[in-house]
């Protein structure tokens, strides 16, 4: 796996020798076992120099570019960031593996020092809430534009396949100003999430998909101002 982050509230700089050192162990792995283990595809050039992964993550595709040591989104050419690209590099260094029947995980439930917690709420959960808390019909496009699909388990539940073996869900319980409910939201993954990635890139997976909804938003408030 990927050099393991114990705190993800990291700087930036640190992140980037971090991904860095990744794509040196990247580097040493049987690459079409990985592509097959992740469900992914793998592209072998004369070398490492022109041999990349194609990675699908939401309704988006990303090119792991072994050569340059980069990650970019397939369409714009634009790279993915330290905080995605530790994410998809730990994702392709991951043990994997499991089988059988999947059922839902609290993400709250991992989090078990303050640290975590705080991590969490300030880049994950509150955004979320700020956005979104009280406007259902917003979540529920963001959301449907992002790939998910609706789930039957309280508050308006969308889950999204993340990477091809990482499934997130996202439950909003909207909140009413006339009557003084507030909003909550509740993240899971699904059971063989983490044979794929350690505690702080599945948190970073959240952030990830936080921010893609969040964006998602700011592009559907600029069109209906046009």
């Amino acid at each position: 796996m990927a050099s393991v982050i114990e705190n993800p509230d990291i700087p930036e700089t640190d992140l980037q020798n971090i991904v860095s050192k990744s794509f040196e162990k990247l580097l040493k792995i049987r690459h079409e076992e990985a592509a097959k283990k992740c469900g992914i595809v793998y592209l072998a050039g004369t070398g490492d120099k022109d041999s990349r992964y194609i990675v699908n993550l939401l309704n988006k595709t990303y090119t792991v570019e072994l050569g340059s040591k980069t990650i970019l989104d397939l369409m714009t050419g634009r790279p993915a960031g330290g905080k995605l690209s530790y994410v998809i590099l730990s994702y392709i260094m991951s043990d994997g593996g499991g089988s059988g029947p999947e059922t839902w995980h609290p993400v709250a439930k991992l989090l078990k020092t303050q640290s975590l917690v705080s991590y969490y709420q300030k880049y994950v959960t509150r955004p979320i809430i700020r956005i979104f808390g009280y406007d259902k019909q917003l979540f529920e496009r963001c959301a449907t534009q992002l790939g998910g699909v609706k789930e039957r388990l309280g508050g308006n539940s969308f889950s999204f396949k993340f990477l091809p073996k990482v499934k997130l869900v996202f439950q909003l319980w909207v909140g009413s100003r006339e009557e003084f409910s507030q909003p909550e939201v509740s993240i899971s993954y699904n059971t063989h999430a983490l044979k794929y990635l350690s505690t702080v890139s599945l948190i970073y997976a959240c952030e990830v998909m936080a921010n893609f909804l969040e964006r998602e938003s700011r592009g559907r408030q600029v069109r209906g101002r046009e």
